[in-house]
């Protein structure tokens, strides 16, 4: 089985922090022992090891700028445009460093590469340790103009999420706002290329306006429904209709706070569990149906294993979520899509030739 993971901010963590996710976690963690890491951004909870242990393999991979407003001390941001720009680009240099030093590492940017990554698992020699990272924009900042849109297309960027925070492009659910006229003609040069558009973090009038304009494949890749757990941060009804109508997904964070719990540290980390997360997801799949929902995990996007269920330790343990489905009664099929079957699907049908 082939697991995908459809969000991991693996660049930002290496680019801010110096986590080298070629190594263990457990190495990880050691080299940050005795630094302030874990108490800015959480304990590591992510590997290159550790997701072959679990077997996933295939990340959506992020390229995630921060912006200073919303920095929080020991972060990694940027004060201007250029300045998000730069942190970018820096950050497809560590994907294309790691790639170009690690020969079970891939970029996935074309049907023909994603079947070559199955063709390599499959190889009985490799011991399924080829994973593939699809490039995953998050925050539209460093496009300096929608005409640069095609550029990133050529750097090897696939998907776009136009919001983090609110942006010269879009509002966002931390602020609101819809989308600019500038964001119109981003989507426009997006369409042309052949860009997946993410709706995760955009306001709701922002992500309306996208369903109605954009008719290219639409996916929220780390979320929760809103009518499970409040808050803007998660999606509307009408948004996650509209984007699972065209045969887009829905990925599930299983983070404590994405399951509607509080942050949780020592004794209230076991207050939920990888049957809370199953819970979640048999709830998403009589709402959504069982080919629109996947798992977009952003574990240690700002936050770490503090903030997990209590049956997780780190990446490796992410198979708990198939064993908790199974307990609850799932079918096999059902597991098999979730935990990599309909993410696999639809980028087999959205990534050029």
């Amino acid at each position: 089985m082939l697991y995908v993971d459809a969000h991991q901010d693996l660049a930002y963590g290496a680019l801010a922090f110096g986590r080298d996710y070629r190594r263990s976690v457990h190495e990880t963690r050691t080299r940050e022992s005795n630094t302030t890491i874990a108490d800015i951004t959480g304990t590591c909870t992510l590997g290159f090891p550790e997701m072959r242990r679990a077997g996933i393999g295939l990340v959506f991979a992020t390229v995630f700028t921060l912006p200073a407003e919303h920095q929080k001390k020991g972060e990694l941001a940027y004060h201007s445009i250029d300045g998000a720009h730069a942190h970018a680009l820096a950050q497809l240099d560590i994907y294309n460093r790691w790639v170009d030093t690690d020969e079970h590492l891939h970029l996935v940017r074309s049907r023909s590469e994603l079947a070559r990554l199955i063709t390599l698992r499959n190889d009985p020699n490799r011991g399924r340790r080829d994973i593939g990272l699809v490039l995953l924009m998050e925050n539209a900042e460093p496009i300096l103009d929608p005409d640069e849109t095609d550029e990133w297309w050529k750097r090897g960027v696939r998907i776009i999420g136009p919001a983090w925070a609110r942006n010269r492009y879009t509002g966002s659910s931390r602020e609101g706002e819809s989308l600019q006229s500038l964001g119109e003609a981003l989507l426009d040069r997006m369409q042309r290329c052949g860009f997946v558009l993410d709706l995760t973090h955009m306001s709701d009038n922002a992500a309306s306006v996208c369903l109605e304009r954009y008719s290219g494949p639409l996916v929220v890749t780390h979320a929760n429904a809103r009518r499970f757990v409040s808050g803007a941060r998660m999606i509307a009804d009408e948004v996650l209709q509209g984007v699972t109508a065209g045969g887009g997904i829905l990925g599930l964070m299983p983070a404590n706070w994405a399951l509607g719990k509080p942050d949780s540290a020592g004794q209230r980390r076991g207050e939920v569990s990888a049957d809370s997360v199953a819970d979640t997801i048999l709830r998403l799949r009589r709402y959504l149906g069982s080919g629109a929902v996947g798992l977009g995990s952003d574990w240690d996007g700002g936050f770490g294993r503090e903030q997990l269920p209590g049956d997780f330790d780190s990446i490796g343990d992410i198979g708990a979520i198939a064993q908790a489905l199974l307990k609850r009664g799932a079918s096999d099929e059902f597991v098999e899509s979730f935990m990599g079957g309909n993410w696999r699907r639809f980028i087999e049908q959205v990534l050029p030739e």
